[in-house]
C-alpha cells in the first residue's frame, strides 16, 4: 500500500463531548481510507464520509462520521471534522453550502501546490 500524508483541519480533532480518537480508531480510519473507502456526501463537491469510532469504523452505535477530502493520486487526505454518528445525514443546506466551500478552497490548494490532477 502506498505512503499517504494525513493533514487535520483545527475543528477535526478537538475534544468535544462525544469524545476524542483514541490512536487505534485513528489508524484504522487513515487505513481504510487509503483502502478507497467512504462515501461520497451529495451537494459538496466531492467531500466524502466515513463512520468511525468506538470499537471500530463500522460501528454505527458509539461513534461518529469523519468528513474528507481525499487525493490519492497526490498521496494526501484531509481530514476536515467530525459529526455524531447520526447528524451528517441531517446536515442542513447551509451546512452542505459551507463544506462545499470548503471543498473548493482545498481544491485550488491542492491544485496551487500539485498542478492539476495527474
Amino acid at each position: 500500500m502506498a505512503f499517504r500524508t494525513f493533514f487535520e483541519a483545527r475543528s477535526f480533532d478537538v475534544k468535544t463531548k462525544y469524545g476524542k480518537i483514541s490512536d487505534s480508531d485513528r489508524e484504522r480510519l487513515e487505513f481504510d481510507i487509503m483502502l478507497g473507502r467512504g462515501e461520497v456526501i451529495a451537494g459538496t463537491g466531492g467531500l466524502k464520509q466515513i463512520r468511525c469510532g468506538l470499537g471500530g469504523c463500522y460501528r454505527k452505535k458509539h461513534g461518529w462520521q469523519v468528513v474528507f477530502a481525499d487525493y490519492p493520486e497526490y498521496s494526501i487526505t484531509f481530514l476536515l471534522i467530525r459529526f455524531p454518528d447520526k447528524h451528517i445525514k441531517a446536515l442542513s443546506r447551509y451546512e452542505l453550502k459551507k463544506l462545499k466551500e470548503a471543498k473548493k478552497r482545498i481544491d485550488s490548494l491542492v491544485e496551487l501546490k500539485y498542478g492539476k490532477e495527474k
